[in-house]
């Protein structure tokens, strides 16, 4: 069982105005690291590049799904930004992203990490739940909808 603070109101950032990979992966460190959820903001950050270069977490209509394993993460934490311009991601659809979900996962908690992006991942297949995220108005809207997929993974 995921502890319930894995998902949070307050980890969740509407209208950022970021405007590269880069920026996108220091703001989920900044983040992260404020919240006491990582050590280091340059170890993740290195470690978000290092799984993007495997492969694009880039999803389909503007939705990309960032994640690490790290020895330097705490706890299980996913972390929201939703963006006001669109960023190139390499996503599978060629979309720029505008909306990203990232999970920070320790080393030690490995197991989580399959089950909560193969439930974000099956979450975000249907088009009706990518359109009312990207039209969701508050966090709140946010918060209800993806916090099914976060914890029955």
């Amino acid at each position: 069982m995921l502890d319930k603070d894995v998902l949070q109101l307050e980890n969740i950032f509407l209208h950022e105005t970021l405007t590269s990979k880069q920026e996108i992966f220091e703001r989920i460190a900044e983040i992260a690291f404020h919240k006491r959820a990582i050590d280091c903001q340059k170890d993740i950050v290195d470690g978000l590049f290092e799984r993007e270069n495997q492969s694009t977490t880039g999803f389909l209509d503007g939705f990309a799904i960032p994640h690490v394993i790290s020895n330097k993460v705490n706890q299980v934490s996913v972390f929201i930004l939703k963006n006001e311009q669109g960023i190139d991601w390499e996503s599978m659809d060629g979309q720029e992203t505008i909306f990203f979900i990232a999970l920070l996962i320790p080393e030690e908690s490995q197991s989580h990490h399959l089950k909560i992006l193969s439930s974000i991942a099956k979450l975000l297949m249907d088009e009706k739940i990518r359109q009312k995220l990207l039209q969701a108005a508050n966090k709140e809207e946010i918060y209800g909808l993806l916090t099914p997929a976060v914890y029955q993974g």
